[in-house]
């Protein structure tokens, strides 16, 4: 139903209120089609999703026979490099495959896995990340937690004195990502999730720093060009 419209108050005449009306009616046709565009993206993601299924297996498959790929490729983003302990880079070692699950509807959320080998860090096979977008505009974090070995993670001997606890910047990404219900970790999960997972060999290769660098660059070379019209006009008008 559409709604009343006041243009320029109560005394605004008769026929430009009725246009009004008229065109708040088209209006709502307008986003009755645009909710229905909408509609049919999400279900074309959800086909294409499933098509994509066997290559993300085979390309998880290749990606297992790269030494360290996971690590390099995540140490090539500035964001999720600032979130790696000093001990990280062993655990990322023993990744066998890191998977991005999305809900069917697409809209309603997404799964992250990482599997791991046998390792002296946690008893874990995998660990895993669940977020959950509801009707509310909330989002739900779920996460497997990490069984952390002993002398491990959290429980590791540091060097700090007995009784002081350990510093919050060495704490592992692992034990930060997996074993909490963050909201800040939401973001980084949408880094991984729409960044990250579609093309890991442009972290992996360093292609995502040179993509920066070159719009930084881009960047510099507008801006000399601003600087150069710029005195360029200045010295028209000391003329």
């Amino acid at each position: 139903m559409s709604k009343k419209l006041k243009v320029d108050g109560e005394d605004a005449h008769a026929e430009i209120q009725a246009q009004c009306e008229e065109m708040q009616r088209v209006q709502s046709k307008l986003e009755d089609v645009e909710a229905e565009f909408d509609k049919k993206v999400l279900e074309l993601q959800s086909e294409f999703n499933v098509k994509k299924t066997p290559l993300y297996i085979e390309r998880n498959a290749i990606i297992s026979k790269i030494p360290n790929f996971w690590y390099i490729a995540f140490t090539h983003s500035d964001i999720m490099r600032m979130l790696l302990h000093r001990d990280d880079e062993h655990i990322f070692k023993h990744i066998t495959s890191l998977v991005v699950e999305e809900k069917e509807d697409i809209k309603s959320g997404f799964k992250i896995t990482v599997t791991f080998s046998e390792n002296s860090f946690f008893t874990n096979r995998e660990l895993w990340k669940e977020l959950t977008f509801t009707d509310t505009a909330e989002t739900k974090i779920d996460q497997s937690g990490v069984d952390w070995k002993p002398n491990q993670g959290p429980n590791k001997a540091s060097n700090a004195a007995v009784g002081e606890k350990r510093d919050r910047d060495e704490e592992s990404f692992f034990n930060a990502f997996f074993n909490n219900a963050d909201k800040d970790h939401v973001d980084m999960a949408n880094i991984i999730k729409d960044d990250l997972w579609p093309n890991p060999l442009r972290y992996y290769t360093g292609e995502v720093e040179d993509d920066f660098d070159e719009e930084e660059e881009d960047f510099d070379d507008d801006f000399d060009e601003e600087e150069e019209v710029e005195e360029a006009e200045e010295d028209e008008a000391a003329e």
